[in-house]
């Protein structure tokens, strides 16, 4: 019968076996509820009233005859169980995850610096090195979005030559290959070929023997085309060479007499050179100007630009005149005055100011008795190009240059046409474009097949070929013969 402490009911324990608690030194009951249901609770009364009396472990009592500990240690196991599989599946998961990454990660790059340009009946094809890969495929296609066909292939070699281009527009892509597959497609080289192979290619010849540098100057007398001035990495440059075309030889000739300085002007009027302005590495701005005569290798100084110190100028010559204007003045304020200079009278007069506004790092030429600026930068970079006309004295808008915005692009002309390339912008570029005054129209031609695009090199025409080298993006020294 169930027994009543202190008028409630307790309920009755059946003896199942007796445990010795070493530390109270007396037995206890391990006890089963009958009653689970109705006395449940007294029991928990009972268990608390029991571990104060003799601390054993609350497990030693149970429900049911059932150890609770066995009980919670087998729901443990099932519980660890589940989380060890759990994990173990993450663990799959993220491993996977991770290889694909890594997978992804050592994927083969593509190549970059891609280039093409004509060369005879071919056009030639170049890229950047990719240390992991060991083989190049090439691909090209008529448009810049069109599909891309595959052309031909290079094992350890970044070039490739495409014997049978297409007659007119051609663009390339190339990718990298290796054990772990192939990459992506490159970026895309442009070439215009023009079937016959005798037009509109690039020729690298003899590196300039001065070295590397920027913003020199460069220009043409009669058969012979010379460099000088300019800076590297250290100094700023006083020496003067002259390139002979037909032996594709450089010969060092009379050192410029003024101070070694970048961002001159170079001209030639008739059998003689002109060199002036500038700056050097103490922020000296200059306005001498000098005279050059190869049959006798001596400079002469002439009278001073009276436009004030002047560096980042255009420079050119029409007829027997000579001719310079825009860059920067004293303080660094952008000019937009335009000056004549005769030799014959060794005077300089003030024309019409440029009507482009004021402008640094343009470019300036002429064709037969017109003279021509454009690009530059002054608030931003431009791409407005002028016509300038020394009979009326009056400046003429002619159509933007095609290639877009750039400062410290070079130009030149070859017989009625007009040349611009390179420069930059938001990126330095590689690209020329062709000028037709009679049409006012701008054509695309070979890009130069050099790597990185690039700025502040030198340029001109000697006969019917054009010359580009030097430069900065990196430092250059290399040299390239254009046949338009």
């Amino acid at each position: 019968m169930p027994k009543i402490e202190n008028n409630r009911w307790l309920p009755t324990y059946k003896t199942d076996s007796q445990l010795f608690h070493k530390k109270c030194k007396r037995k206890i009951n391990k006890v089963t509820i009958k009653n689970k249901n109705v006395m449940y609770q007294k029991f928990l009364n009972l268990r608390a009233r029991a571990s104060h009396n003799c601390p054993v472990e609350a497990d030693t009592i149970s429900k049911n005859g059932r150890n609770p500990k066995s009980q919670m240690s087998r729901e443990s196991l099932q519980i660890i169980t589940v989380f060890f599989a759990v994990l173990a599946l993450m663990v799959n998961v993220f491993m996977v995850t991770s290889c694909k990454k890594k997978d992804e990660n050592q994927k083969v790059p593509a190549p970059t610096g891609v280039t093409a340009s004509q060369s005879g009946s071919t056009v030639a094809i170049y890229w950047n090195n990719v240390s992991v890969a060991t083989e190049y495929v090439v691909f090209r296609s008529n448009n810049s979005d069109g599909t891309y066909s595959q052309i031909g292939n290079a094992t350890n070699n970044t070039q490739f030559v495409d014997n049978k281009p297409l007659n007119g527009d051609n663009y390339y892509k190339v990718k990298s290959v290796n054990s772990a597959g192939e990459s992506d497609y490159s970026d895309y080289a442009y070439c215009n070929y023009s079937e016959g192979g005798e037009t509109n290619f690039w020729t690298q010849k003899a590196d300039f023997a001065g070295g590397d540098r920027c913003w020199a100057v460069g220009f043409s007398i009669g058969n012979k085309g010379y460099i000088g001035t300019g800076r590297d990495v250290v100094n700023y440059k006083q020496d003067f060479w002259e390139y002979d075309p037909s032996s594709n030889v450089w010969t060092q000739k009379a050192d410029f007499p003024g101070a070694g300085r970048e961002k001159a002007v170079g001209f030639s009027i008739g059998n003689k050179g002109y060199i002036g302005i500038g700056e050097d590495g103490d922020d000296n701005i200059y306005q001498d100007f000098w005279e050059y005569d190869p049959s006798s290798n001596i400079w002469t100084k002439k009278a001073d630009f009276p436009g004030g110190k002047r560096m980042d100028a255009v420079g050119f010559s029409i007829g027997n005149k000579g001719y310079i204007g825009t860059g920067y003045g004293n303080y660094y304020n952008s000019c937009q005055d335009f000056w004549e200079y005769d030799p014959a009278s060794n005077k300089w007069t003030q024309k019409a100011d440029f009507a482009g506004g004021s402008n640094v790092n343009a470019v300036g030429f002429s064709i037969g008795n017109k003279g021509y600026i454009g690009t530059g930068n002054s608030v931003g970079d431009y791409q407005d190009f002028w016509e300038y006309d020394p009979a009326s004295n009056s400046w003429t808008q002619k159509a933007d240059f095609a290639g877009g915005n750039r400062g410290g692009a070079v130009g030149f002309s070859i017989g009625n046409k007009g040349y611009i390339g390179t420069g930059c912008s938001m990126g330095c570029n590689k690209d020329l474009w062709e000028y037709d005054p009679s049409s006012n129209s701008w054509t695309r031609k070979a890009d130069l097949p050099i790597i990185f695009g690039r700025n502040a090199a030198v340029a001109f025409s000697i006969g019917n070929k054009g010359y580009f080298g030097t430069g900065c993006g990196n430092w250059y020294y290399d040299f390239w013969e254009y046949t338009p």
